[in-house]
């Protein structure tokens, strides 16, 4: 199965290649937040999660071939 994860903010650095994009394939569905761990990426740096327009918990285990949105806390100087 896969998953598109689109990153903004800040946070996108943090993602494997700095991408914005990122299409993650998975044998079974899988939590949020092992996604997350699977990438090297901390669940600290997800302030929210986005699937189908509706707000999800980092333990949401997006469907095959969904795009989940993930938002990093505000950042500033």
């Amino acid at each position: 199965m896969k998953v598109v994860l689109r990153v903004s903010g800040h946070v996108v650095e943090y993602f494997p290649g700095g991408a914005g994009r990122l299409e993650v394939e998975m044998d079974r569905p899988t939590p949020l937040s092992e996604i997350l761990a699977g990438l090297g990426v901390a669940e600290g740096l997800v302030m929210a999660a986005l699937a189908g327009g509706i707000r999800r918990p980092l333990s949401y285990e997006p469907l095959d071939g969904e795009e989940v949105t993930l938002i990093g806390p505000p950042a500033g100087g």
